[in-house]
């Protein structure tokens, strides 16, 4: 007789969890045997019991509930075939072989020559035709089958974010610290097969094609592919703004600015790199997206933030191209330095570019006037800048 819960991730798809033991536990908390890392379930949320033929769930004082079929379970439930529970926003159904029940589930199909197999209906991982003894959470284990399903192509960030916590419910340092845990537990022999596209997202390579830029320890950096456009953002007096609102406005007032930029971003085929605490980093194709997405950023926080509102918010943001190099889930280099030092050198509420960002402009729409030599710390040479016109 097989018995399992059938567990819906917030994107949509099944995985199915066996219950082999005498007490499953399911919690936040990495020690429990199946790991739900998501918001409001508790670190050891509730637990399965066998007893002969008999399944119970107990609720172990989580703070948010267990549910079955709707109703929150006080003490202890008995479970029949098709029961529906309900832990935060995951639904895992009990289902008993024995009993009939429709097992009708969605399954990403597996691509024949990808090194990973991702069982969807045993919860099982086999790399290079071995399987491997992994303890995946929920998070982890749907994001190798994703990444494992497109195998060879990218997955941005986006896609994966929504499949795994679902629209709007996540930010990229979750999808960044998600995928480092999944390294770690791949180990330094399989780390390698998730590779990083800084800016975009990750896929899935094979041993010998994951080399530089993989994300393995000791992996040697490597240019991005072509020429790319950097943007920072610098949020006006961000401390004086905590000390003035406290924290807890002023993270109001940071995920509005974060909400716009991100807006500007996805209208304007720009990918955010990274969220740097004060403000937020991102790279484009073009110049002249990224100078469009920095006029649409500025334009947009005048509307919402700016003299008129309650909270008075003015942003810097500085831009520069170049061929940067990429490692793990970052740019780095002289040009990604250069982008950084410039946004510091604009004032609150304006556009500054370098000259190379200028001339790959030239014959676009974008009006700049010059700021002069400016010397920027850590360049010793001074360097011409050029303001973007954005209001009117």
């Amino acid at each position: 007789m097989t018995v399992k819960l059938i567990v819906q991730a917030p994107g949509g798809q099944h995985h199915e969890f066996p219950l082999t033991q005498a007490v499953t536990t399911i919690g936040r908390g990495q020690e429990c045997d199946l790991v739900l890392d998501y918001r409001y379930v508790s670190r050891l949320h509730a637990r399965i019991e066998r007893a002969g033929a008999d399944y119970t769930v107990v609720d172990c004082g989580s703070t948010n509930g267990t549910y079955v079929n709707g109703r929150r379970v006080r003490e202890t439930q008995q479970l029949a075939a098709g029961d529906q529970i309900a832990i935060s926003d995951i639904s895992l159904a009990f289902f008993d072989s024995a009993s009939g029940a429709s097992t009708t589930t969605v399954f990403r199909p597996m691509p024949s020559d990808a090194p990973i197999r991702c069982d969807s209906s045993s919860w099982e991982v086999w790399i290079e035709g071995q399987k491997v003894d992994l303890r995946l959470s929920l998070q982890e284990f749907e994001l190798l089958s994703l990444l494992t399903s497109r195998y060879g192509k990218v997955c941005t960030r986006e896609e994966i974010g929504a499949a795994i916590w679902g629209k709007g419910n996540y930010d990229f340092n979750m999808l960044h610290r998600l995928v480092l845990r999944l390294r770690q537990k791949l180990g330094s022999q399989y780390e390698g097969l998730i590779r990083s596209v800084p800016g975009v997202g990750y896929k899935i390579e094979k041993g010998e094609d994951a080399g530089a830029g993989s994300g393995r320890a000791g992996a040697v950096a490597e240019p991005a592919a072509g020429p790319v456009t950097i943007l920072f953002t610098d949020i006006e007096g961000s401390t004086t703004l905590t000390q003035r609102l406290g924290d807890e406005a002023a993270q109001e007032v940071l995920r509005a600015h974060n909400a716009i930029v991100r807006d500007a971003l996805s209208a304007h085929s720009g990918s955010e790199v990274k969220h740097t605490g004060d403000g937020i980093m991102a790279s484009f194709p073009l110049a002249s997206k990224a100078l469009d997405c920095a006029v649409a950023i500025q334009k947009e926080i005048a509307g919402r933030l700016g003299e008129q509102a309650v909270v008075h918010l003015r942003v810097r943001i500085g831009l520069n191209a170049g061929e940067p190099v990429s490692e793990e889930e970052d740019l780095f280099g002289a040009s990604v330095q250069l982008a950084r030092r410039i946004c510091d050198a604009a004032e609150p509420g304006q556009i500054l570019v370098s000259a190379v960002v200028k001339g790959l402009a030239a014959g676009k729409r974008f009006s700049f006037s010059e700021m002069g030599a400016v010397t920027l710390r850590g360049f010793e040479e001074p360097l011409h800048l050029y303001e973007v016109s954005w209001q009117g």
